[in-house]
Order: structure tokens, then sequence, then C-alpha cells
């Protein structure tokens, strides 16, 4: 059984839809299928307890079974598997009831084609899929939010906690939070799963910890297949605890970083996009609490150290009289007013010694008050000194002899300078957390690529929009925008520009969207905005608005530029009768899924497809849908033709440009076509490269006349516009559906096997082996060919030129094959 294949289950008692469906699915285009048949509920739930399948075709009336106690007892013996319907039209309501239930599609036998069987297979599979995915990702993240609910105020056991999450939700070996302490060893701080005879602190050279705070880049550090690193010497625990894959994340303090978070795996591990976000979550909260802890143990530290001044004397003490006279100072009030203690004991406030004169009379009035009222105070004064603000807190409280009488007052001085800093950096880290907080919380449901909300957000607030128009009334719209053809971009110009497309996409949509609609990138090239207290007509009416400026904007960089088709289907409550928010999307889909039958790039709404359905019931019998398919067929293959007809004929006109041109690509073509025979490809792919050769200058309508036939060398700038030729010639043909499988070989067919040509700079196998195969056979006729600055070379020095090419310009094996045929050619 093929690996790829499809596992599939049809319980079917009928042999007539048996051997129906099951050759619809041996016909299927875009996938195989594995089926197993069993004709009883009872052989069917027998099967599903003991082999894996990946979906099921489920038939409600069998012999053991009927209606929807079938479904029922399927669903609850495979919860996980997708189950679709197959019923006739007297089961449709029953169908129907399995659907609300929880089967993934509902397809009436009678109704049922090769394509619909297959799309809604694949598509069962991939809504399963994603709503694994989903409560997978939603188990994630409630495990994470009860972790912040269960912070305490130690920052220490919270980076411990969310240690020991971090290994959990990644399934790791072990998980370990390290830093570096104050005399350089590496320290796990936080620990989850370490085996007994793990050293917590050790020498930090040659660990990959240290790697990561000594020489991180604030991004996450994968490094797969330990045993075969450095690593394996270097850090004494990859070879004790036969680790094979590490991941950690560099943790910062300020702008440095002091810590690494990381998972170990004893096999190999590669993160999927799910876990590197909880990953981001995980240690944005750690950070979070390290900054906590280390701003709390520098204000611990500095307590005590004011602490030790005071058990010490070393703090500012000093005792005054009703006078304002020094009674007493010790060592460190002498330092603070910068004299000796002979100049101080017995002196007067007023005398100076460095007090400001403001301060001296703040103090006599705080001195004067202690004596009046006899109870101590405690003041704290703030004080501009150079370009430092000088925190500051004394306690002045009466003295009293043996009889109880006050007779001075003594202040305690304490320079809080140092723990006001503290203090307030801990106030900005509060603060920051509760922003990382929100931050984290949009982050969960946003797509990072778009800045979009994703699809959880959908499943979220849609729900809410839908009850709040079924309690207070009105309306609420929904509008699902597809991109027509997107793969051929991503084909042609690279995941990276069609990432940039669908960037400025959601940008433009945004634009022609109310402050308070919702925009949701729902997966891929998929987009949906929810309209609150719109109704369908004004759903429409924007659609159509949406659809019409996508067609005017050119989407790409400076490189390239592309035109966006797209379609766009419209669903609205209550007027289009749904039972719940998420019914709105699978009406959404299966109104784009008739659009896109009708050839795409348009609006519909339900009563489009509505009306497409009466107009086929009234005029088209069940007798004559054999036909009709036929037809169709004919027609597809007729429109096909008639394109590609139109599309070589206006490559012709390249003759009317440049006569060169026009006898170069014939002879072109013909070598091209030989190489690929030699080469043994199959007849579909000899006659893409036939086409491909023939359309290879296609591109040279887009330059100038004068460049393609001056005579004296091209100059720097007109060389570049040359360059343009293959690239022109793709943006002609991308809008053609049935030819976007030759584009690769047309577009790279400058390309060099050194890796040196032009326009991607590919290298040797990442080049398309019908560009390779146009390549040669496009240089060699250039070389026999008179050109406007040039006469033909002779055959013996073309052929030099070329086998010195091989290994550098062009493929060496297809070099190789093509001499062959010239030797060949000569001897004829």
């Amino acid at each position: 059984m093929d690996d790829k294949a499809i596992r599939l289950l049809l319980i079917e008692d009928n042999e007539d839809h048996i051997f129906l469906i099951h050759k619809m699915l041996k016909e299927a285009r875009k996938a195989s299928f594995h089926v197993e048949i069993r004709k009883t509920l009872t052989k069917g739930l027998e099967f599903i307890a003991e082999e894996a399948i990946d979906v099921i075709l489920l038939d409600l009336t069998l012999p053991d079974s009927i209606g929807l106690d079938t479904f029922g007892r399927i669903h609850a013996h495979a919860p996980d598997i997708p189950i679709i319907v197959v019923t006739t039209a007297s089961d449709e309501a029953q169908a129907l009831m399995a659907f609300q239930k929880g089967a993934q599609d509902c397809l009436i036998k009678s109704e049922m084609d090769i394509d619909l069987l297959e799309r809604s297979i694949r598509y069962s599979i991939e809504r399963n899929k994603v709503k694994a995915a989903l409560r997978k990702s939603e188990e994630r993240l409630e495990k994470i939010n009860k972790c912040f609910l269960g912070f305490g105020d130690e920052p220490s056991q919270n980076i411990y906690r969310l240690t020991s999450l971090f290994g959990e939700l990644l399934g790791a070996t072990c998980a370990l939070y390290n830093c570096l302490d104050d005399r350089g060893m590496l320290c796990s701080i936080g620990q989850w799963q370490t085996p007994k005879d793990y050293n917590p602190k050790d020498n930090p050279q040659g660990h990959i910890c240290y790697d990561v705070i000594t020489k991180g880049d604030k991004k996450s550090f994968l490094v797969r297949n330990l045993q075969e690193t450095e690593y394996a010497k270097s850090d004494p625990n990859v070879k004790r605890y036969k680790l094979q894959t590490y991941l950690g994340y560099p943790i910062k303090w300020k702008d440095s970083i002091v810590g690494s978070l990381c998972a170990v795996y004893q096999k190999d591990f590669v993160p999927s996009e799910d876990d590197l976000k909880a990953v981001d979550i995980i240690a944005a909260a750690i950070e979070v609490e390290e900054n906590r802890r280390r701003a709390e143990e520098g204000l611990r530290e500095s307590e005590e150290m004011f602490r030790i001044i005071f058990e010490s004397t070393t703090e500012c003490i000093t005792v005054w009289d009703k006078d304002y006279n020094y009674l007493y100072a010790n060592q460190a009030a002498i330092d603070h007013v910068g004299a000796t203690r002979d100049k101080v004991i017995g002196k007067n406030i007023q005398s100076g010694m460095g007090h400001i004169p403001e301060f001296m009379k703040l103090w006599m009035g705080r001195i004067d008050k202690v004596f009046q009222t006899q109870k101590p105070m405690k003041v704290e004064d703030s004080c501009l000194v150079g370009d430092r603000l000088i925190y500051s807190e004394s306690v002045i409280a009466p003295l009293r002899n043996k009889n109880g009488d006050i007779f001075a007052v003594g202040v305690v001085y304490k320079d809080m300078t140092e723990r006001k800093y503290a203090e307030n950096e801990l106030q900005k880290l509060n603060k920051e957390l509760t922003r990382s907080n929100k931050r984290l919380n949009q982050l969960s449901v946003k797509d990072l690529h778009t800045g979009l909300y994703d699809h959880r957000y959908f499943a979220e607030i849609i729900g809410s929009e839908f009850y709040r128009v079924k309690k207070y009334g009105g309306s609420l719209s929904l509008i699902m925008i597809d991109v027509d053809y997107f793969k051929s971009i991503n084909d042609m110009y690279s995941h990276k520009f069609g990432d940039l497309v669908l960037k400025q996409l959601a940008q433009q949509i945004r634009k022609m969207m109310r402050q308070y609609d919702i925009i949701i990138r729902y997966g891929g090239e998929e987009f949906v905005v929810i309209l609150p207290g719109t109704d369908r007509d004004q759903a429409a009416a924007l659609a159509q608005r949406i659809l019409n400026a996508i067609g005017l904007y050119n989407f790409g960089d400076s490189k390239h530029t592309v035109k966006l088709k797209t379609t766009l289907s419209v669903v609205s409550c209550p007027k289009d009768r749904v039972s719940n928010g998420m019914d709105m999307i699978k009406v959404a889909e299966q109104i784009l899924t008739r659009a896109k039958e009708e050839g795409g790039n348009r609006v519909y709404t339900s009563l489009d497809k509505t009306k497409i359905g009466r107009e086929l019931k009234k005029y088209i019998k069940p007798s004559d849908i054999k036909a009709l398919k036929q037809k169709l067929g004919r027609l597809h293959r007729q429109a096909k033709e008639s394109i590609t007809e139109s599309i070589f004929a206006f490559a012709k006109t390249l003759e009317l440009k440049d006569h060169y041109t026009g006898e170069h690509v014939e002879r072109t073509v013909n070598y091209a076509v030989e190489i690929a025979r030699a080469l043994g490809l199959p007849s579909h792919e000899v006659e893409m490269i036939k086409e491909a050769a023939t359309l290879h200058d296609l591109g040279k309508i887009g330059i100038s006349e004068k460049i393609l036939t001056k005579k004296s060398k091209l100059s720097k700038k007109e060389f570049e516009e040359i360059r343009k030729h293959p690239s022109i010639a793709a943006d002609i043909l991308r809008p053609i559906h049935v030819l976007n499988a030759i584009i690769p070989f047309i577009l790279y067919h400058h390309e060099r096997w050194d890796g040196k040509g032009y326009p991607a700079g590919l290298k040797g196998d990442e080049i398309p082996l019908g560009a390779r195969i146009v390549a040669i056979a496009d240089v060699y006729q250039a070389l026999m060919s008179d050109r406007p600055y040039r006469k033909a070379l002779a055959r013996p020095n073309a052929i030099k030129i070329i086998e010195e090419g091989a290994g550098t310009q062009f493929d060496p094996r297809i070099v190789n094959m093509f001499l062959g045929i010239l030797k060949k050619e000569k001897n004829k």
C-alpha cells in the first residue's frame, strides 16, 4: 500500500453503490486511496477497533442498523475519525441531522461525482486535523493560563513552574532554566525531570546553554544530531545522557542575555509552529519573572546593606540639643558633612559645615517640633546633587534623661537612593508584566505573518456575535475571500514572495473595513470578514467593492508585481437560515465552491447558489447528466486548445519585431524535443518542453525593438532590460491556468548550472529539468545563427563552447546527451 494513500473505510451494503464509489476513488486525480469495504455496521466496528483509518464513508441504512443510530454508534466508537454520510435522497433529512451531530459532510449518492467525493474526503480530513490542532492548542493555552493563575509572590517558584510547563508542553526528556551566578558558574534555577545524578551547578565552558547566553541573538537555538556535533565533546551532559536534540531560548535582563530556557531530547525533535508560539509565551513569562527576581534581589541586597550599616553605626547618627548644637555624631555623619570630629561636636547647625541653607531651616523646624510634641517623627527628603536625585529617610526621636525629661533629639539618617531606584525599577517591571500579559493574550489568537486574527479567534467570536443577533435582533454577515490560483504565484516566485503578497492583501482588506469589523486569516490564502450590523445586500455590495479594488492593485515588490483574482462568498443572518455561528462558515465554503466551479473571480451569495440549482433542475433531467458531463469535457478541451493556440499565435508576432527570434525559436524547439526524447521522458513531458521551447522568448514582446536589433555591444542598462524577458513571459502566462506547468521552464531557462544565471540564481538540480533542456538548445541555436552584432559560428566552434560549458553553464548529463544527438545528425 502507498504510504501516502488515504486509508478509507466504506460501510455500505448496496453492491451497485459500492462499485460506483470504489470506481470514483480509483479515478481520483489529487489523492490516492486504500479502500476497505464492510457491508454491516458490526463488521465496520470490528475493523475500526483493529485498524487505523483516516476517514469513514457511511451509509445510514445497513442490514443491522438503520438511521441516526448507525451514525451514533460509529461516532461513539471512533470520535476522532471524520465521518462522511453517503445517502439516498430519501434519507437526506436523517443525514442532515447526522451532519449536525458531528458528521463532516453529507453527500447524496445520485449527485456525487469524482471531484465532489474527492474534495469532500480531503476537506473532511483537513477540517478534522484543524479541529485536533485547535483542541491541542486550546489545551496548551488552558495549561499556560492555569500556570499563570497559580503564580505566587516568589519569582523563583514561578520560574520553576514555567520550566516544568515548558518541558511538559514540548514533550521533552527534561527541561531546564539555566543562568550564570555571581561567580560565573552555570546554575539550574528551574528543573523538570532531570536525572538524579545531574549536576545543577557546573563550569559553563562548553555547555550549549553557555553559548545561548554568551552568543545568543534573541532567537530560539535549535541543535539536532547532537552526538555528531562539537557539543558531544564539550558538553558533558550530551554524552552522559545520550542527548540528540537541544532547543534553547535566550532570556534577557535589561539589554543583556542572562539565561537559557532549554528542552533536551533523547530523540530527534523539530518544533512545530504551535510549539514555537508556546515557547514564546513561556519564555516571555520567564523573562518577566527573571527581571522581577533580579530586581527583588537587588532590593533585598540594598536593604541588607542598610541593616549592616546601621548595626555597624556607619549610618549618619547625630544628637542635637534644643539650640541646634551637635552633641554627638558618628563617623558616617562626620564624613557626611565633610569635616573633622573636633569641628563638628559642639558646633551649631547654622555654622554651615556643608549644609544647604534651605535644609538647615527645615531641620531646625523639625527639631523644634519634636521638642514641642515630645513624639518621634519620620521624614523623607529628596535633593538634587549634581545631576543625580538623592533620596533620604530620617527618624527624629526625643531623648530623655533619667528623670524622663527631654534633653535632646536623636537623628538616624539613611541614604535611600539605591532602594528608591530599585523600587521604581520594580514598579516599571510590574507595569511591563501587565502589558506583556495583554500582549501575550493577543499573540495567542493573532496570525504572526499578517497581524490579523487567526481561526482560533474566529471560533471564539463567531458564536458570541451570532448569539447577540439571535437575542437582540439585527443582522450579521460574513464574507469569505479566497485567492484564485495562488499556488502558481508560490511556484513561480517563491513562498517568500507569496507571503509578501498575502501580507499586502491583508493590508488592502483592512483599509476597506470599518473599525469594528473583524478580519481573520482563516487559513492559507483564505480570509474571512465578520460584519456586525450588516445585512446580505450591504455585505454583497462591500464584497463587490473588495473584488474590484483587489483587481486594480499591483501586489509584489520592486522586482516582481502580480495581479490577483479572488472569489468571494457572502452569508448573512437571519436571511440565510443557519442554526449557529459555525454553520455560517460551512455555508460560505459551499457557496465559494459553487462560485469557483462557475469560473471564480466573482462574488456569490446564497441567492446565486440557489438560482443556479433551480436553473439546472429546470432544464436538466437525470438521464441527461452523463451527456452533459461529456459535453462539458469537450468544451473544456476546446477552450484549452483555443487559449493555447491564441498564445502560440501571439508568440509568432515576435517575428515582426525580430526576424532572428522567429527562426531561432523553431530550430530551438526541434533540439529541445530531441533532447527530451533522448532522456526518455514521457510523451506529455516532451510536449510540455516543446511548448516551453516555443514560448521561451515570448517575453521579448516587452523589450524595445532597438535593443533586440542593436548591432553594437549592449550597454549595462540595455542588458538589464534584456534580462527581464523571462519574467515578462511568466507574467503573461500566469493567468492562463492550462499553461502554468510550463512557466518554470521559461522563467528559469537562463539560469546556470553553477548558480550564476538569472533571474533567481538557481544552481544545479534546483533548476527545473525542462529549463535546463531549453537552455542548451537555445544557446546552441544562438551560436549557430547570424546575430545583429556578429556572424554565425562554425559548427565545431559552437560545439566546443557547449562542451566547455558542461558543469558551469549547463547540466553535464544533458550536454553529453546533446552531443550524441549532434553526432547522429552529422552522420546523417
